[in-house]
Parts: structure tokens; C-alpha cells; sequence
């Protein structure tokens, strides 16, 4: 564990002793936004507060884990997740192999209490990787077009929010296309999608503080419904 900066959402803490997909990488996760949560604080709500439903929806997703640990969080894995875990060491090597880059790997890199990113790889002393190992119909659409998906966009932009990091490589890896198996594409922080951010977890925080702050006063005086 080292601790390298601080900003607005506390400090940020790499954790390097902690391995991927192991309980103890479940437990750091547990209340905290991450990656693949981070584009439901991108959508405009309706709300007076401008937070979307699915913000809500992963808000007390979040209150629940925080009040009760990790729960529910062993998803059976499909095949696409399954195959991507079994391929990444090798995207990784490839990656190397094309870039020269070493990658770095680190279980978690946490800020504060609320958030935090599992990138798949760090990349010298200011970049980062994100790898991806899709299908062979996703690999031709990207390999066509190198329109990233807007989910896995603000997961890239997420890992350099919380870290801090000035770029990072996406990889679109698939050993089927020989001589053309690995795709990499470079991204800069986005202002303003780290705008949106910054507004946005002032409200998140907020909401989901006083949720905890309402269930721990429930829970002191002991009732189970308040009618």
C-alpha cells in the first residue's frame, strides 16, 4: 500500500499488495464507485438534484454494501468475462511486446472512502492501460470504426480522475486476427467529462451520506419500520 497525492475526494492510495478478484480485492470495492459504475454519474437526470436513475440505483447499491459488507457480489461469470480474465495475460505480453511499455500491475487504487479504480495495468510514473478482449464481431466493429464504447470510455476516463495519471492506452485484444490481433488507442483527460464529476459526486456524496446517517439513527433506536 503507498500513498501518492490527494485531492478533493481524499487520498490516493495504490494498492499494491492486494491481488484482483481475490475477497480481499471484493472487500476494498465494497461501497465504492468504480470503472464500470463510473458513466451512470455522466447521465442528466430529470431530477431537481440532476442525478439519472441508475445513479440512484447504484447509489443504494452502494449504501447496502456499505452498511452490510460485501453482499451478492459473485456474479456467475459469462463466457465474455471469463474469456476476457484468461486472455489479459497474454494482451498484456502483446502489449509490451508492440509498445515497449512494462505494465505495472496493482490490485486497487482507492480515494477516500466512496470511490476508487482497478485498472488493469499501470504504465510508467503517468499513464495506465484498459484492456479489453472482445469477440471477433466487436474486434471488426472497432477495428473498422475505433469508436470506444461509452461505457468503457468513462472508464478510461475514470482511471485518470482518481489517479490522477495523464493518459491512458485502451487495448482491444483478439488472438484470432493474426497479424492484427491488438489495437491500441491513446486518451488525455477529458475536462469536460471531469467537469460533470466534479458536480456530480458533490451530489452523490451528499445523497449517500445522509443515507447512512439515517439508517445508523434508525438502527440506534431499534425499530424495523417507521410507519
Amino acid at each position: 500500500m503507498k500513498v501518492q497525492g490527494t485531492n478533493h475526494l481524499g487520498p490516493i492510495t495504490y494498492h499494491y499488495d492486494i491481488i484482483q478478484n481475490t475477497d480481499e480485492w471484493h472487500q476494498i470495492r465494497c461501497g465504492r464507485i468504480g470503472g464500470t459504475s463510473s458513466n451512470t454519474l455522466l447521465v442528466k437526470g430529470k431530477g431537481e438534484d440532476g442525478l439519472g436513475v441508475g445513479t440512484y440505483s447504484m447509489m443504494y447499491q452502494k449504501a447496502d454494501e456499505l452498511i452490510n459488507g460485501v453482499s451478492d457480489v459473485e456474479e456467475l461469470k459469462n463466457y465474455a468475462q471469463q474469456r476476457g480474465h484468461d486472455l489479459e495475460p497474454v494482451a498484456k505480453e502483446r502489449y509490451t511486446y508492440v509498445t515497449g511499455n512494462l505494465v505495472h500491475d496493482v490490485g486497487y487504487v482507492s480515494q477516500g472512502i466512496l470511490f476508487g479504480t482497478s485498472p488493469d495495468g499501470l504504465i510508467n510514473d503517468d499513464g495506465g492501460v484498459e484492456i479489453k478482449c472482445p469477440l471477433g464481431k466487436e474486434y471488426v466493429r472497432y477495428m473498422d470504426s475505433l469508436e470506444i464504447d461509452p461505457k468503457y470510455y468513462a472508464q478510461v476516463q475514470w482511471s485518470m480522475y482518481i489517479t490522477g495519471r495523464k493518459y491512458w492506452d485502451f487495448v482491444y485484444f483478439n488472438p484470432k486476427f493474426e497479424n492484427c490481433d491488438i489495437i491500441i488507442k491513446r486518451y488525455s483527460p477529458d475536462p469536460k467529462v471531469f467537469d460533470i464529476w466534479d458536480k456530480n459526486i458533490k451530489i452523490y456524496e451528499q445523497r449517500i451520506t445522509k443515507i447512512i446517517d439515517d439508517y445508523n439513527e434508525k438502527a440506534e433506536k431499534g425499530y424495523s419500520v417507521l410507519l
